[in-house]
């Protein structure tokens, strides 16, 4: 399998994952407003809380989780024992991260954002 191969499916498994959220987003608003006029509707409100609360809290420790490693990676960079050669793939490797972080962050404030 070839990496266009893969990187189109990486691509095509974004776009899913993004739709589902989209979709348990506005599953939770409509929960939300339906549970305010039917009380059966309170614990499925409650459980798409707690799944919030989980995929929140993975976020926030996937985001602790990268700038760890975009801080190792940047001390290494800056004794630069490795060489030149090294060096530019760990300014790649920031910039990937960075970019990460940034996805992550936005998914975040799409999770949190859209419940307020």
């Amino acid at each position: 399998m070839s990496t266009d191969d893969n990187d189109s499916k990486l691509i095509h498994l974004n776009y899913l994952i993004d739709e589902k959220k989209r979709f348990l987003i506005t599953k939770y608003h409509e929960t939300y407003k339906a549970a305010q006029h039917n009380e059966f509707l309170e614990g499925v409100l409650k459980d798409y809380t707690q799944y919030r609360d989980v995929i929140t809290s993975q976020k926030r420790n996937h985001i602790k989780a990268l700038e760890t490693i975009y801080s190792h990676v940047n001390k290494v960079k800056q004794t630069n024992e490795l060489g030149k050669e090294i060096s530019s793939k760990h300014i790649h490797e920031q910039q990937n991260i960075l970019y990460e972080i940034k996805r992550v962050k936005q998914d975040l404030d799409d999770i949190v954002g859209s419940l307020e």
